[in-house]
């Protein structure tokens, strides 16, 4: 996204002139004192206080959410005339050095600046959505999305304090949070479309929808890259532990017949421990009579993956002490608990007793440490005298639920040669689960882009003969001879490989690149079998990949997700390299040629679901240096034309139905219609009939409301 850096300085320039003072008075006086703005949201515009961290992630995600709470008001109030306008150069004067009236005005007005707001909106939410879901827990985590209902203050507290908020691993190795990140991310998808501006080009339009699939194609490349590993030994030992039976067994199945070469791996293949597995397994007991197994399990449920909660403290600790140079970890931490003590004491005057008794023990760190049990934390050797700060590093940065015990240890061979059978690896699916992810993951409308691709020359023209045939004319253009004198082929493979580094990095196009490769025969079977590798059942094979819609005459199209795969930090080896790329393949929707010398290709801009039991939506990992050489001589790059294009698939159509949805009306009529806000239909439309009947029929089968002589979705 090229875009972003424009976008977030649009923001930290609206964000102060609506957090401070004297603009906003200025704005309320001048631009909402009219009869009708005077009624605009001017309760969200006064309450406005968010400051802006260009360097945090998570502040730009507030200040989205804030700015889109006024961006109607805004829009509709927003005149700068009547607000008073300057010229360029004094308008950074008006409000101080840090605020352009410029830059206010051109981001109020651009429609693209709140498009790029909604996108980055629906990003944000899919994020949040993941966080809730891996700090909170599986008692209570669901109820904090309920925006109908208002649970008391002391309620929530106690859902905060519940003692298994953060402890995921075992739905994490199960592979809850993989599929709530797609859940979430088709949710968004579909209803970004619909809370775009209206007033956006089609080509603006298409390239937001692009970039939010460019995002989610990256987030769930990172999530699965990152979590590969739970799902496989040792650490599939943590899904035992699973809130389903089912499950539960399936894991546990697994973990008795993997290498004992972990501590938590051999504890369960202990004798004693075994055979209550078993009992378990046969449905002999339960697990109230298996305490071992139940100790076991217990130990596996309560292991944190989040650690923000402590972190957050940590943080306003920090921020305190920065406002305040003289203060100590010691004193904030108490003014922090100070009226919760205040409360105590209220309650139970005899509370002082108990607190003078703490204090005693606690009133120097040497003392503090002794009494924490931390006397021999592996920091303590760095205390060099009575009052070393140190002391209070370590009190107040120890992590209470592991304390200083030195973490698990957990030794992995190098990956072999050859990565063992699928189903050594993973457990069988559960009995049904249903296994056909399409449903979910192919919206009927999705962003198409335009590929325009050079002729490299007179030279390679294709033959007269096949001229009627674009496809085939258009895949002889990218045939490339190959040099008959050069150096060897290994010195020639090196340079191209430093060339595509180098275009990659410098690659600043509008979105990133598409690329076709050619790919053997062989290599196009390979990526259908995938689907192959887990399951042996018919309807499979009948969602096995389409190798027609994948590639154009051995000519892949593909869009980069991440580079440099070798740079991503992991728990364990995986032999990935520099020059390996994470792509996505692009599905080919039709070819023809626009001139003598280019061709126009229809791609998808989402990915082609490779439908795998483990790789639904994945990115396949492209290793540039497994390639041959002719497939890197013919890799090319293209430019893009970012469009949308409209489908509109009703249940139990019949022929005339079908005819009047596939017309050009419905695919004019359907943008607006998504857009938000009511539609009227002008009777001076050059489709005005054909747009009734559609409107027409849509009303009968209940797809849109008329109210006031104006349609809407």
């Amino acid at each position: 996204m090229t875009t972003f850096d424009s976008v977030v300085k649009k923001m930290a320039h609206l964000s102060k002139f609506l957090a401070r003072k004297d603009p906003k008075d200025r704005l309320l006086k001048s631009c909402f004192s009219g009869p009708i703005t005077q009624h605009l949201q001017q309760k969200e515009i006064k309450a406005f206080q968010v400051k802006l961290n260009t360097s945090r992630r998570g502040s730009i995600a507030v200040c989205v959410s804030e700015l889109l709470k006024v961006e109607a008001a805004l829009r509709y109030a927003w005149d700068s005339e009547k607000y008073g306008s300057s010229r360029p150069g004094d308008a950074a004067a008006q409000h101080g050095s840090s605020v352009d009236l410029s830059i206010v005005n051109d981001a109020i007005s651009d429609p693209d600046f709140w498009g790029n707001l909604h996108m980055l909106e629906s990003l944000a939410r899919v994020i949040q959505g993941c966080l809730t879901w891996i700090e909170g827990c599986p008692c209570h985590w669901e109820l904090w999305d309920i925006k109908d209902l208002e649970f008391p203050k002391d309620v929530q507290a106690v859902w905060r304090a519940c003692p298994v908020r953060g402890c995921r691993a075992p739905e994490i190795a199960e592979g809850a949070l993989k599929r709530l990140l797609l859940d979430l991310s088709n949710k968004r998808a579909s209803e970004l479309l619909t809370t775009l501006p209206r007033e956006l080009s089609p080509e603006s339009r298409a390239l937001l929808l692009q970039e939010f699939e460019r995002a989610r194609s990256h987030l769930v490349f990172i999530v699965n890259l990152r979590l590969d590993h739970l799902r496989k030994p040792p650490w599939c030992v943590f899904g035992c532990a699973h809130p389903s039976a089912n499950v539960r067994k399936r894991f546990l199945r697994t973990c008795l017949q993997i290498p004992a070469d972990t501590p938590l791996v051999a504890e369960l293949q202990e004798r004693s421990m075994r055979e209550q597995v078993l009992q378990f397994l046969d449905d002999e007991a339960d697990l109230d009579a298996l305490p071992l197994l139940a100790k076991f399990l217990g130990r596996l449920y309560f292991c944190p993956v989040a650690e923000r909660a402590v972190e957050g403290d940590h943080a306003q600790v920090h921020k305190k002490i920065a406002l305040a140079r003289n203060h100590t970890a010691a004193y904030v931490s108490l003014a922090r608990r100070m009226r919760s003590i205040r409360d105590a004491i209220a309650a139970d005057p005899n509370m002082l007793d108990t607190l003078a008794g703490y204090h005693d023990q606690v009133h120097s760190g040497p003392r503090a440490l002794q009494a924490l049990g931390l006397a021999h934390h592996p920091s303590a050797a760095y205390i060099k005298h009575y009052r070393d700060p140190m002391q209070l590093k370590i009190i107040y940065h120890c992590d209470p639920a592991t304390m200083f015990q030195p973490a698990l240890k957990i030794v992995s061979p190098d990956p072999p040669t050859q990565p063992p059978h699928a189903k050594a690896l993973l457990p069988p699916p559960d009995e049904g689960q249903s296994q056909d992810p399409q449903a979910s993951q192919r919206p009927e409308m999705l962003p198409l882009r335009r590929i325009i691709g050079k002729k490299a020359g007179p030279a390679l023209m294709p033959p007269a003969a096949d001229s009627t045939d674009q496809v085939a004319a258009a895949a002889e253009t990218l045939q490339l001879e190959r040099p008959t004198a050069c150096e060897p082929d290994s010195v020639l493979r090196h340079y191209i490989l430093q060339a595509m580094s180098v275009m990659l990095e410098e690659n600043t196009g509008a979105v990133d690149s598409a690329y076709s490769v050619p790919f053997a025969e062989e290599a196009l079977r390979s990526l259908g079998f995938v689907s192959l590798v887990n399951s042996e059942k018919d309807e499979s094979r009948e969602r096995s990949l389409d190798l027609n819609r994948m590639a154009m005459r051995g000519h892949v199209f593909l869009q980069l997700v991440r580079k440099a795969l070798g740079r991503v930090v992991l728990p364990e080896a995986t032999g990935l390299n520099q020059h390996d790329w994470a792509v996505n393949f692009l599905e080919v929707q039709g070819v023809h040629e626009i001139t003598d010398a280019s061709y126009e290709v229809n791609v998808g801009s989402s990915p082609i679901c490779l439908t795998s039991l483990e790789q639904n939506l994945t990115p396949v990992v492209l290793s540039l240096e497994a390639l041959p050489l002719e497939s890197l001589l013919g890799l090319r790059l293209w430019k893009q034309r970012p469009r949308l294009h409209y489908k509109f698939v009703a249940p139990d159509m019949n022929a005339d139905d079908a005819k009047l949805y596939a017309s050009t009306a419905c695919e004019s009529l359907l943008p607006d219609l998504l857009a938000g806000g009511p539609f009227s239909l002008q009777g001076q439309d050059s489709m005005y009939r054909d747009k009734s009947k559609l409107l027409g029929l849509l009303l009968s089968q209940g797809f849109v409301l008329k109210t006031n002589m104006e349609v809407g979705p």
